[in-house]
């Protein structure tokens, strides 16, 4: 997908006229989102990276039970990001439930999307297949190619730039070898088959570099 403001503008125009016709309110709400997304503090989870989800979602499309849902939950995932809070998932589900509710679509989609967003603090295994789909679209960075995967690495140290090196290398530590000790990181057979090695092996890596002080 496009990353550019306005192509991911349009997509957001598109998936709320599925819902509702005030434009206005429309409108409104991509402001919110754009602004929060385009943050100074934003080098990684920022509007790329919804363009990222959004497109691999577009590609398992035939295979998600609630695509716009699913999209709306990619939407608003990681609206709220601060680096030093530990809830920033929950507010963000908060809020998505907030738009779906004004729209207004049934209590039980709100909850879903709600779920699908908590679902990205922990990225554990999950029931619905459409909360695994998510998880597996937001950790598919995890097997980019080397040089890719670093630059990943390096955008979320400048992410936590206000934590000092020796706490920022105890957490991260804790983060990949939570990723490593996982039966498995990808819940999809696609994504197990293509990406599940790839993905270790840069965990692992990385993990190396840490405790060669690289990184």
């Amino acid at each position: 997908m496009d990353t550019s403001q306005e192509k991911l503008k349009s997509h957001w125009q598109k998936l709320w006229l599925n819902w509702s016709q005030d434009q206005a309110m429309g409108d409104q709400l991509w402001q919110e989102l754009a602004k929060a997304y385009s943050g100074a503090g934003r080098h990684y989870h920022n509007l790329v990276h919804i363009a990222d989800l959004l497109e691999q979602a577009r590609q398992f499309q035939s295979e998600i039970e609630n695509y716009q849902l699913l999209c709306l939950a990619i939407w608003y995932h990681d609206l709220i990001y601060n680096p030093l809070r530990q809830d920033n998932e929950r507010r963000s589900a908060e809020r998505a439930r907030e738009v779906i509710a004004m729209i207004p679509l049934p209590e039980q989609d709100g909850q879903r999307v709600y779920q699908h967003i908590l679902a990205t603090k922990s990225h554990l295994s999950q029931t619905d297949q459409d909360t695994a789909r998510l998880i597996d679209f937001d950790l598919r960075v995890l097997s980019w190619d080397w040089t890719d995967y670093l630059n990943y690495s390096k955008a979320i140290r400048k992410e936590y730039r206000l934590v000092p090196d020796f706490v920022y290398r105890r957490g991260r530590r804790k983060v990949l070898q939570h990723f490593l000790d996982q039966p498995t990181i990808y819940q999809s057979e696609a994504y197990q088959s293509q990406f599940e090695a790839l993905a270790k092996q840069n965990l692992a890596q990385e993990l190396d570099w840490i405790r060669q002080g690289k990184i």
